[in-house]
């Protein structure tokens, strides 16, 4: 195929049309072109040509925990969409360096997930088996002169920079999600191929002397497409020119597994009843130690050593039984044999708690409610056999005034109200939480037919009282935000040649 024949019709010699970058002489301008194909002369089939030079959209760095795996590109993108990879920064870390708000973090042992947007780059990779599309997306970045670069920022005084191989195989694999044009490079931080790169040049320059990742490593990724016009091809038209090649850029830190104590928000003081544990999540692997302590102001400490549970939680009794309402805690967790960690301020209060409450509206289906409470509360409306019709998800820790439950299916009748302390601090009626004490009263319901709308119970599988229709939600947890990786979205099937694709699209004769 000679791209640079006259007029719109390109032919091959071959007696076949094997199509493929080996058979095409020069390099194709972008634009639009027709390619004819001929038998003896007679046209057989003509396609049209887009030819359009590839482009990357969003470079975004995250994580999650250790030995997670993942099936596909649409998997992956959904954990990103939902926070399960973590895209933002300021994690509570356990070690004693700086993480910033904003910052984009990577959990080390943990797994990385880089992602990109990138359209017209589906033929380079094999999207049928993620570790050979990471082998051929570095082989593509090798022969068009691209690159994908992760060098330290901030490199001690007495050592030399490193870099990072985030290409290499043998760690990692590739996912596609075609229908958005994104790719996730997906990646063991155990088992990534840590190198001393030369300051000057960067990466990959190795030394042969391998490195480490540490806690409060910063570093500068790059993903460079098609930078000097690929395939050896000299004519690279308007590159050479000095238009800038496709790429995009971010930047990660390195950090420990991160312990976020699910009992209270970062900025917030948690109120715990005497005897009450401290409730936390962790990314560490189940069956990891880490120390909890709790400092009171009289300077007497008490220390427990917890082990990390298969769901990542913990807990840890702080040794308040005795303790007398309106004593002042400092709670730190952190790994054992370190310093720094996760610090939290809790005060013990007994439970106390006042409730008002009254049916609002007979075809309005809620309870209006007013409460004062020592603690994390949850509002509840059930039925006399006991069954929950509605739940306010949470009453801030001092109280609530005008807070509504909207009732789900409720028989008419008596219900009872009822102010649970949320225990556990998740938003949700579970067999952690208990009522206060003398904080229950009575409404009668009895909404009229025409404004019932009809909802199906479902049975609850949990002790005590069952949720019923209900969906509870905590609008106050503490939430990693997440962003989401926008796609070009497919129109026509895409093939990338020497720095600009053919999107072949094929016309009836």
């Amino acid at each position: 195929m000679n791209t640079s024949a006259t007029g719109s019709a390109a032919y091959t010699t071959a007696g076949h049309l094997a199509f493929g970058v080996e058979r095409a002489v020069g390099s194709f301008r972008e634009g639009e072109y027709t390619l004819t194909l001929l038998k003896s002369g007679s046209v057989v089939d003509t396609l049209t040509l887009v030819v359009g030079t590839p482009r990357i959209g969003n470079l975004t760095v995250g994580y999650t925990g250790a030995n997670t795996t993942f099936d596909s590109g649409e998997e992956l993108g959904a954990a990103m969409n939902n926070g399960s990879i973590v895209t933002s920064g300021g994690i509570d870390q356990l070690g004693d360096y700086d993480v910033e708000d904003g910052d984009r973090t990577v959990l080390h042992p943990g797994t990385v997930v880089l992602a990109f947007d990138a359209d017209r780059l589906s033929w380079a990779v094999d999207t049928n088996d993620s570790d050979a599309s990471l082998a051929a997306f570095a082989a593509y970045l090798n022969r068009t002169g691209g690159a994908l670069r992760a060098v330290q920022t901030n490199p001690t005084p007495s050592r030399r920079v490193k870099a990072v191989d985030l290409l290499d195989p043998d760690a990692g694999s590739l996912y596609t999600d075609p229908a958005n044009d994104t790719y996730y490079l997906v990646a063991d931080t155990r088992d990534l191929r840590v190198v001393h790169g030369d300051t000057d040049l960067g990466y990959p320059a190795a030394d042969g002397a391998p490195a480490e990742l540490y806690s409060g490593d910063r570093f500068a990724a790059n993903l460079t497409l098609n930078a000097t016009g690929g395939f050896d091809w000299a004519d690279v038209h308007d590159r050479a020119a000095g238009a800038d090649p496709a790429s995009a850029e971010t930047s990660f830190v390195v950090v420990d597994p991160d312990a976020t104590l699910t009992n209270w928000p970062r900025d917030e003081r948690v109120v715990l009843a005497a005897g009450e544990p401290v409730r936390g999540r962790t990314t560490l692997a189940p069956g990891s130690t880490l120390v909890v302590e709790a400092a009171r102001a009289d300077g007497t400490t008490t220390t427990r050593r917890v082990t990390v549970g298969a769901n990542g939680t913990f807990d840890a009794s702080l040794g308040t039984a005795n303790a007398t309402d309106g004593t002042r805690l400092t709670v730190t967790v952190r790994l054992p044999h370190r310093s720094g960690g996760v610090e939290r301020r809790a005060v013990v209060r007994d439970p106390a708690a006042t409730l008002s409450a009254s049916v609002r509206g007979e075809d309005e289906r809620q309870v209006a409610f007013d409460a004062t409470v020592s603690h994390r509360s949850l509002v509840v409306v059930a039925e006399a056999d006991g069954d929950v019709v509605g739940v306010h998800p949470r009453a801030p820790d001092t109280g609530y005034t005008g807070g509504l439950v909207s009732l789900a299916a409720a028989d008419p009748g008596t219900l009872t109200v009822t102010v649970y302390r949320d225990v556990d601090r998740d938003g949700r009626l579970d067999a952690a939480d208990v009522p206060y004490p003398n904080a229950s009263t009575t409404v009668e319901y009895d909404p009229s037919e025409s404004g019932r709308a009809a909802v199906p119970r479902s049975e609850s599988g949990t002790s005590g009282p069952s949720v019923v229709g209900s969906t509870v939600t905590d609008s106050d947890a503490p939430t990693e935000s997440s962003t989401p990786v926008p796609g070009f979205g497919v129109v026509v099937a895409a093939v990338a040649v020497a720095g600009a694709t053919l999107v072949l699209s094929r016309r009836a004769n």
